[in-house]
């Protein structure tokens, strides 16, 4: 009985020393996950900053293809827009920041995500490697 006793008492340290070891393991991965994605996130919102300040200064022009009005006798002969140019209509400066913005703010979204997703699958990976 003292034997397996004491076999039980190693068999549990060992599993708990495991355990601990697993848990470091995944608060690091975790940590370096963290920090890639702050980086990223700093990154771009430079990256973000720069062209919004480009859009409301005019240095980068933005627009949008609109449609063009029909030039035809008839009401019942649609236009046909291969033999025009691409009818185009430029945003505002603060339009074209407020779209960039909204573009960036679902492009962070997905960064968000994607650093839950690494985070998901870090743990998953060490939970499935323990057993």
């Amino acid at each position: 009985v003292d034997k397996l006793t004491a076999q039980i008492a190693k068999d549990q340290a060992q599993a708990s020393e495991t355990a601990r070891e697993n848990e470091r393991l995944m608060s690091r991965s975790l940590a370096t996950i963290a920090t890639t994605h702050q980086k990223e996130l700093q990154d771009e919102k430079s990256k973000r900053d720069q062209f919004i300040a480009d859009v409301r200064t005019g240095t980068v022009r933005l627009s949008i293809p609109v449609q063009a009005c029909s030039t035809s006798v008839s009401p019942n002969t649609p236009a046909s827009p291969s033999n025009s140019p691409e009818a185009r209509a430029q945003l505002t400066p603060e339009a074209g920041a407020t779209l960039a913005a909204i573009a960036a703010d679902g492009d962070d979204a997905i960064r968000q995500l994607n650093a839950c997703i690494d985070s998901y699958h870090t743990i998953s990976t060490v939970i499935n490697t323990q057993r």
